[in-house]
């Protein structure tokens, strides 16, 4: 893991990722297809850098899917329902060096969805009280964290 970033106070955390949740609908992929999807999903992770360690699959009866891979990072998944062209997507990594919006960046260019919603999460040490600093001039983390957007 990546030695961790100061908080705008100057403090270190004691740990800190980033997590980013997405969710695709009206898709023109085939949410389906097992390897086309594990294809793209590894493409998605070279991307931000990470560093796939194993991949668990499971198809299920009549379809769907659910991908998860393990990343040296932490991890990345989808969950599939290819009767509602839709699918749910995270990823999430530990430190401060990779940023994780290219992976739904290029998976959204890859698949074309007609919606999109996302939301980026920065999590950290939750003996941090980040609500201590609303009454400070100090730009605190959660004025960074884009809010939930849909397309």
């Amino acid at each position: 893991m990546n030695k961790p970033e100061p908080n705008p106070l100057g403090q270190e955390f004691e740990f800190y990722g980033r997590h980013l949740l997405l969710n695709f609908s009206g898709c023109a992929v085939d949410l389906n297809d097992v390897a086309s999807i594990r294809h793209d999903m590894a493409r998605a992770i070279e991307v931000i850098g990470a560093t796939i360690l194993s991949v668990t699959e499971h198809k299920f009866e009549p379809e769907g899917m659910s991908l998860v891979m393990l990343l040296a990072e932490s991890h990345a998944s989808i969950h599939t329902y290819p009767e509602h062209k839709a699918c749910f997507l995270d990823v999430f990594t530990c430190g401060s060096t990779i940023r994780v919006e290219p992976f739904g960046e290029l998976l959204e260019q890859l698949w074309k969805p007609t919606h999109v919603s996302r939301k980026l999460h920065e999590r950290f040490d939750p003996k941090f009280d980040i609500n201590a600093l609303a009454d400070t001039e100090v730009p605190v983390l959660r004025d960074r964290v884009p809010q939930l957007s849909v397309r």
